[in-house]
């Protein structure tokens, strides 16, 4: 496979052991889809024509059937789906599994020549035997075990624009799961029904020999254009950590493609570089979810998208590196470096307060505590005035979504909300929450999907339908991604804290 490098498969080891062995039970069909097929259309390579449609409504609900107005209701719609070929699936096929139950111990020689052994327990001695006889490899560059079939799914992002059409997006992960080191195209999918049903998933970027890493989608509600933001590493590149500082010193900068009509259409990629700010901060885009415009004076019209950072030489997991914001004042066209987070900042989420300020969550993956961090600007995104953690919102370290329900800009009340798995390992329990003060406390919370998941993003459509778009699977956190539809009324229902323990 393009992109992963390949070892001398047999290294011999002396392997003891002692217990049992995994299971893979199969998959749980209640959320199994419909499958559609289309009339052939015209159109490019890149949009996949031949794919089939996957219309898909799972009811977990309070009442199910048509959701009424103010009743509490729930349904899940699986989205996006991996495959091989055109033909889609319920899950990637992996070529590796994992023996979950297995420890291992590395022993070393003393004296010459060297060798290793590996002291492995948690497997019975016909499993041992079994092992001994075929080819064992070490996997140096710790992607090897991500290898699948076909193609995989990962970042999600979710827009739905002034029109009311909701825009899905994720990343295409060719022949692995890991985040580097293969082809990664950028693939969207469309509603306009507020998520009920989907049109068949679309491939809007793919370039020979690159990794597509996908930033947020957002639109600029001046002249109605959508835009999906991406940056590029070559596909060979299997430390994707190490290549940000090589990027940065290269100038950083991001892939932009937009529409026009909706998102049926999508514009060749071009580049812009974001000017640095005032402090020397080199700015790209950050990972999906979705960007902002303000609406209060004097920024209104501003578009703000979470971003990565760097400077030589300031402390992080990845040396210069941090996460923040960059923004917009010409409708897209160029952008500057704004506001810079904390050391050890990673993935950010951002929405617009009713003060006209930004209010941004984001991971930490250095001097983790456990609990969602956050930071205010009072400036447009230029500059962080306020910093702290939410000792209510416990994080997993990963990705989240985060968007407003309603304003008293719009003589409704004040309603935020944030989605995450909040912890355990593998990740599950995917949980909302709900502030009433601007993002202070979250006191309200509901789980929406107990089965293992991972990232996620928000919005809300014109009916006030909440979407919460996450990726989820039964053994796996990233074998589809679903959007979970609901209204306040089901959210509300949640006692205050009702959160899980995992």
């Amino acid at each position: 496979m393009s992109g992963i490098q390949r070892f001398n498969p047999t290294i011999l080891l002396s392997v003891m052991l002692v217990a049992c062995g995994c299971s893979n039970e199969p998959l749980d069909d209640r959320s199994l889809s419909a499958l559609q097929e289309e009339s052939s259309v015209a159109g490019t390579p890149e949009q996949e024509n031949r794919q089939p449609t996957f219309i898909t409504t799972s009811l977990t609900a309070d009442n199910q059937g048509e959701p009424q107005k103010h009743k509490p209701f729930f349904e899940k719609v699986d989205v996006l789906f991996p495959g091989l070929g055109d033909t889609l699936s319920q899950a990637p096929v992996p070529r590796w599994k994992r023996d979950q139950r297995a420890v291992g111990h590395i022993y070393y020689s003393t004296g010459e020549p060297k060798s290793a052994i590996i002291h492995l327990e948690g497997m019975t001695r016909q499993e041992v035997q079994a092992l001994a006889k075929i080819p064992v490899e070490i996997d140096f560059t710790q992607t090897r075990y991500h290898e699948s079939d076909g193609f995989g799914i990962h970042l999600p992002g979710l827009l739905v624009t002034a029109r009311g059409t909701v825009i899905a997006v994720c990343q295409k992960r060719h022949h692995s799961m890991a985040d580097s080191g293969h082809p990664i195209d950028v693939m969207i999918s469309r509603s306009q029904d507020d998520g009920r049903t989907w049109q068949r998933q679309e491939v809007i970027f793919q370039e020979q020999g690159i990794s597509a890493f996908l930033g947020p989608i957002f639109e600029d509600r001046t002249t109605g254009t959508v835009f999906v933001a991406f940056w590029k590493m070559p596909e060979g590149v299997v430390d994707d950590l190490g290549y940000f500082s090589e990027y940065a010193q290269q100038g950083g900068g991001f892939w932009l493609v937009k529409s026009t009509d909706e998102g049926q259409n999508w514009s060749d990629p071009f580049y812009v570089r974001p000017q640095p700010n005032d402090d020397g901060w080199v700015a790209w885009t950050n990972n999906c979810v979705h960007g902002i415009q303000l609406v209060s004076e004097p920024f209104a019209g501003r578009l703000v998208l979470p971003a990565f950072l760097y400077k030589e030489g300031e402390p992080g997991q990845v040396s210069g590196i941090r996460g923040g914001l960059l923004y917009s004042d010409d409708n897209g066209m160029s952008w500057r470096a704004g506001a810079v987070l904390p050391e050890g900042s990673d993935e950010v989420n951002l929405v617009e307060t009713t003060d006209g300020g930004i209010y941004a969550t984001y991971r930490k993956n250095t001097l983790r505590t456990g609990k969602r961090h956050f930071a205010r600007s009072a400036d447009g995104g230029a500059s962080f005035h306020r910093h702290g953690q939410h000792e209510d919102v416990r994080c997993r370290n990963l990705h989240a979504g985060l968007a407003r329900f309603s304003s008293t800009r719009d003589g409704k009340e004040n309603i935020l909300l944030f989605s995450n798995p909040p912890g355990g390992s593998p990740a599950k329990n995917m949980t909302v929450r709900l502030s009433r003060d601007e993002g202070v406390t979250w006191p309200i919370s509901r789980v929406i999907e107990p089965n293992p998941c991972r990232y996620s993003d928000l919005a809300v459509t014109p009916d006030g339908t909440i979407l919460c778009l996450y990726t989820n699977g039964k053994t796996g956190d990233r074998e589809k991604i679903s959007v979970a539809r609901f209204n306040l009324e089901w959210l509300q229902n949640a006692e205050e804290g009702n959160e899980s323990e995992n």
